[in-house]
């Protein structure tokens, strides 16, 4: 009881709430009790009058895997804040390094696609998938990798960047299929945007070049007097 209303008087004389929280969190650690901390840091997370629940989740994040040693405890936090909608660049950091690092891939998928159920418009949906592509290619995961990119394109139609790494990922036969699907994106629905090197988003007549391989010789128009 005493330790509660302590935390409770850090927190409410603090100028900033959050910072109370985790100054108080930092008083626990200290006392040697990381684990009260987390509980508590998640606890005030959920609070509905909290502004800044993601700053609370990464700290309590930290004091997992730093202080405990429990990186997988650590992942699941964060998962679960993110899940909820706690949303952040530093928290979507944390789960994507600490999720590499376990090779944890069906978990990253389901945490991604939870995000795209949470994004808000065409360009929220297309940015969490190129983000989930992108973890997807450092996992070694290059099929999936090509399929996220794929479905990020078909979401906001148009994005060079999306699209070269469609192109990068197709060069290997089996992916042709993807890369194709993606650059036959009804030309309607396409912006104005064009790839790196300025070349428009049209379909391809042929699989990009292979690594190391010349690209096909482009077929040659015979000339008019040629048919005469």
């Amino acid at each position: 009881v005493r330790t509660e209303a302590f935390l409770t008087q850090i927190r409410e004389e603090h100028p900033d709430p959050a910072a109370g929280v985790r100054e108080a969190a930092g008083v626990l650690v200290a006392l040697g009790m990381p684990d009260r901390a987390v509980e508590w840091l998640v606890a005030e997370s959920t609070q509905e009058d909290e502004a800044h629940p993601a700053v609370l989740i990464e700290r309590a994040a930290t004091i997992l895997e730093q202080k405990l040693g429990q990186p997988e405890r650590a992942r699941e936090v964060v998962r679960d804040a993110l899940e909820a909608g706690h949303r952040s660049p530093e928290l979507m950091l944390t789960f994507e390094r600490l999720a590499l690092e376990a090779g944890v891939v069906d978990e990253a998928v389901a945490t991604y696609d939870a995000l795209v159920a949470l994004a808000m418009g065409r360009h929220g949906r297309s940015g969490t998938l190129y983000r989930k592509a992108r973890w997807l290619e450092r996992a070694g995961e290059a099929s999936l990798a090509l399929a996220a990119y794929a479905a990020s394109f078909h979401a906001y139609p148009g994005a060079g960047v999306v699209y070269g790494s469609i192109e990068r990922l197709a060069a290997e036969p089996e992916r042709w299929a993807a890369w194709t699907a993606a650059a036959g994106e009804p030309a309607a629905r396409r912006t104005t945007a064009r790839p790196r090197g300025g070349l428009p988003l049209s379909h391809p007549a042929s699989p990009p070049p292979q690594r190391g391989r010349p690209p096909p010789p482009t077929p040659r128009t015979p000339p008019a007097h040629a048919s005469a």
